[in-house]
C-alpha cells in the first residue's frame, strides 16, 4: 500500500449473516459476503459461532473464505486462485490479552 492509496473497507462491523459489500483489491472489484455462522476446528481446538466470510473476484478467478471467531479474530483462511492452487492458513496459537 502506498502513502496516497485510498483507505479500503475490509469488514463491516458488527458482522451480520447475509451482509454483502464491494471493495477493490489490485484494481479489481471484489464482493464480500457473510455466509453463515459455523464451528471451525483448527489444530485440535473448536471455535464456535464463527462468521464464515467469502470474498469473490470472478474476473481473476479468486475465492477467499475465512472464519472470524468471537473474541479471537481470524482462525482459518482458504484461498483458491485462477490456476487452482489452494492456500490454507490457520491460527496456531491464541493467547487472550490481559
Amino acid at each position: 500500500m502506498e502513502k496516497n492509496d485510498p483507505e479500503q473497507l475490509e469488514l463491516i462491523l458488527p458482522l451480520k449473516v447475509g451482509a454483502t459489500w464491494q471493495r477493490t483489491m489490485a484494481s479489481q472489484r471484489m464482493t464480500v459476503t457473510v455466509i453463515r455462522l459455523e464451528s471451525v476446528s483448527v489444530a485440535g481446538k473448536t471455535y464456535e459461532n464463527c462468521f464464515h466470510v467469502q470474498q469473490l473476484m470472478p474476473q481473476e478467478k479468486y475465492v477467499e473464505d475465512f472464519w472470524e471467531a468471537p473474541n479471537v479474530g481470524r482462525v482459518k483462511t482458504i484461498v483458491v486462485v485462477a490456476d487452482g492452487a489452494r492456500i490454507t492458513k490457520t491460527v496456531t496459537e491464541f493467547k487472550p490479552g490481559k
